[in-house]
């Protein structure tokens, strides 16, 4: 909805960050992380690199910023600073660098959207009591309107 009327998301506004979803005729072909994604063949090794992003989003002055969802479901504060998770930044990381290949200019920030289960399992609980329901609390999540998401910036 945002996406097509190039208008910010409402969790855009309330973390005062200046963007909204990119609109680009190829987003879905580079969301779709099983079949395209954001490609760059590298001609001395001969790999052809690949990755689907989650979101992209852009500023006013035309620079996108790569944005990867996760999700989680436990009572901690959720963060990025596991030893492990340093596989999520990389990942952004690569993301970045496909877009630069691609010819785009692409800010050194990224976000990841982290959403919680744990600090949903209330509105979960009392809303999967139907089919109906449960794929509105899906296209929710989904959409960046839950309000348990947290825009961590990398």
């Amino acid at each position: 909805m945002h996406r097509a009327k190039g208008t910010q998301h409402p969790l855009q506004m309330r973390y005062k960050i200046d963007v909204v979803p990119l609109a680009h005729e190829k987003i879905d072909e580079w969301r779709d992380a099983l079949r395209r994604g954001v490609a760059y063949h590298h001609e001395d090794t001969n790999f052809r690199v690949t990755g689907g992003i989650d979101d992209v989003w852009v500023r006013p002055n035309g620079e996108l910023i790569v944005v990867d969802y996760k999700a989680t479901s436990k009572k901690d504060e959720v963060n990025l600073d596991a030893e492990w998770q340093i596989g999520y930044k990389r990942q952004m990381e690569v993301y970045q660098w496909l877009f630069r290949k691609n010819g785009f200019q692409v800010s050194d920030v990224g976000y990841f959207v982290y959403c919680n289960g744990i600090a949903m399992q209330r509105l979960l609980t009392e809303s999967l009591n139907s089919i109906s329901a449960s794929f509105h609390i899906l296209e929710t999540i989904l959409g960046l309107n839950q309000l348990s998401c947290r825009f961590m910036p990398v």
